[in-house]
């Protein structure tokens, strides 16, 4: 495993990622970065747990998977998935997108604790 390579970087060449969208690499690669930085995963989760959100049952649905995907070692994402009866593939659609327009809102309720 390369140190310091990002989980769309080790999927890419992988043919089931060939026509991939972008966006959902991105989802995975930055979903990472954020978990790994405490304030950070406390704004996603309460991002994407907000009644506003429009993923938000599919994340409450799938909360263990992604936060798996997104804490665990490059190697395992396989295993994760797959523990969770989904392909790679298919498990990393289910990270929720970040929308601007009520992301702020997020600060305030990790920051306050307030709904």
């Amino acid at each position: 495993m390369q140190s310091g390579a990002t989980a769309s970087e080790l999927l890419f060449d992988r043919p089931e990622f060939k026509y991939f969208p972008p966006e959902d690499f991105a989802r995975l690669d930055y979903g990472r970065i954020l978990w790994n930085m405490p304030l950070a995963k406390d704004r996603l989760v309460a991002h994407w747990s907000d009644p506003r959100h429009p993923y938000r049952e599919r994340f409450l649905r799938f909360r263990p998977m992604i936060e798996s995907l997104l804490s665990s070692k490059l190697d395992n994402l396989d295993q994760i998935a797959a523990a969770h009866g989904q392909s790679l593939r298919a498990a990393i659609r289910e990270i929720p997108p970040v929308f601007g327009h009520f992301w702020a809102d997020s600060l305030s309720t990790t920051i306050h604790g307030s709904a």
